[in-house]
């Protein structure tokens, strides 16, 4: 059984969780979700629309998906999609969001073959998206400058 540090301690405001879903509730009045109904996207969505609040800081974390460019956000090798990793109680109805597991089928690998792909044009728009600024013209060049600098 977890430490009850390391588990989520709520405040379920309308009556919305079922005994099945909490790890404990103590005598006095607290209490604590399962670590598997944290993480579950019914549980995100609680949180979200303030149902439930999340009282301690054993807060689980998604991965939003945010504009290409986002300081400190993880990009896709192809530039089309970006992620930041937020604490759920930060999420919005709006936001789009996956888990750590959903995030591997994405490709975030940045290689010399994926590269070679495109045209000088589009590497220069993918390293500008990227932060690399670029000081070569050859396509080899400009290949060999990017993977230098991600």
């Amino acid at each position: 059984m977890p430490r009850i540090n390391q588990l989520s301690q709520i405040s379920d405001k309308k009556g919305l969780m079922l005994a099945n879903e909490l790890e404990l509730k103590s005598p006095n009045g607290k209490m604590f979700v399962k670590k598997e109904v944290m993480e579950s996207d019914a549980f995100i969505q609680k949180v979200i629309k303030k149902d439930v609040e999340i009282i301690n800081s054993a807060i689980p974390t998604r991965n939003k998906v945010v504009p290409v460019g986002t300081e400190g956000a993880m990009v896709t090798a192809d530039n089309s999609e970006a992620f930041i990793k937020v604490p759920i109680t930060e999420l919005t109805d709006k936001d789009s969001y996956w888990t750590d597991s959903g995030l591997k089928e994405k490709n975030f690998t940045v290689d010399e073959k994926m590269l070679n792909g495109m045209t000088v044009t589009e590497l220069k728009v993918w390293a500008s998206k990227r932060g690399i600024k670029l000081t070569a013209t050859k396509k080899a060049d400009i290949i060999t400058e990017i993977l230098e600098n991600i």
